[in-house]
């Protein structure tokens, strides 16, 4: 009955949204530290995750951290650095930034893997838009042209540091069980 008229309305908000998001994504020239601050601000300011009670309480908490390590990133490297400029991140820096956003350096290197992973999203689709491709219309058609696309995209260092990636997530699998 009425929670699940509650629950559909929920979802399909929740979808314009990331529609929103991925024609926002699309039309960027450039993926910058500025833009992936955007994108995580446009999602802490949900308006559900200033309710208390009403956010969940671990979520709230994860985003602010994300706006301190993005904060302290865009400080020491600037807005407009890219890809490019994150990848000569090195130790001393992600120390900085771990201290100034007071977090580990674990989390500043997982908030680096997120920039990454948007930055494939921003590249298929921006180059989708560029080929006058349709821009997906859905969380799990975007994920699939991801999978399709992104090799294409993608140069040799790229595949290799994702390759790299999945094996360490593998072998930690592994060591768990």
């Amino acid at each position: 009955g009425r929670k699940k008229k509650l629950s559909e309305r929920q979802e399909r908000k929740k979808e314009e949204k990331m529609l929103e998001q991925i024609k926002r994504i699309s039309e960027l020239e450039k993926w910058t530290i500025q833009a992936f601050v955007s994108e995580v601000m446009a999602s802490a300011d949900d308006w559900r995750t200033k309710i208390p009670g009403m956010g969940n309480v671990q979520q709230v908490k994860m985003m602010k951290q994300q706006k301190a390590i993005l904060e302290s990133m865009a400080e020491e490297l600037g807005g407009d650095a890219d890809a490019n400029e994150i990848e000569q991140l090195g130790r001393k820096e992600k120390l900085k930034i771990s201290i100034k956003a007071n977090i580990s350096v674990a989390d500043v290197n997982q908030m680096l893997s997120q920039f990454k992973n948007m930055e494939i999203m921003h590249l298929v689709l921006k180059t989708r838009k560029e080929q006058n491709k349709s821009i997906p219309s859905s969380e799990k058609e975007l994920k699939r042209i991801i999978m399709q696309e992104a090799p294409k995209l993608l140069s040799k260092a790229q595949k290799k540091e994702i390759g790299q990636k999945q094996m360490k997530n593998k072998l930690r699998g592994a060591a768990r069980r």
